[in-house]
């Protein structure tokens, strides 16, 4: 496992299960970076971040439900235990390139 670990990182290769099947696909680098660049602009669904803004967002919904949960009649204990996000565990959505290689 490492040897092939080794050979991908030198030859600059990423491999990837495909969406369908379980097949393995391997490509270089550019090859996956600029499909995922075509992506971006076709679709505008993601946007390339330089920092990552998750400790702005938790503090912000932390201060919010513990807002809420301090007023009467807003959100219940319960709502509240589901609601609060976890620092452990919340992460951002990232994209990420799976190829069909049925097509």
């Amino acid at each position: 496992m490492k040897l092939i670990r080794r050979k991908l990182k030198k030859n600059q290769l990423l491999l990837r299960e495909t969406d369908k099947g379980g097949n393995l696909y391997v490509a270089h680098v550019n090859e996956f970076e600029e499909k995922a660049i075509e992506y971006r602009m076709k679709t505008g669904a993601y946007e390339e971040l330089s920092s990552s803004p998750i400790e702005e967002i938790l503090s912000k919904v932390t201060r919010l439900l513990n807002d809420l949960h301090a007023k009467p009649n807003q959100i219940s204990p319960q709502q509240y235990k589901k609601m609060i996000p976890s620092r452990l565990t919340v992460e951002l959505a990232y994209m990420y390139y799976n190829p069909k290689t049925h097509k």
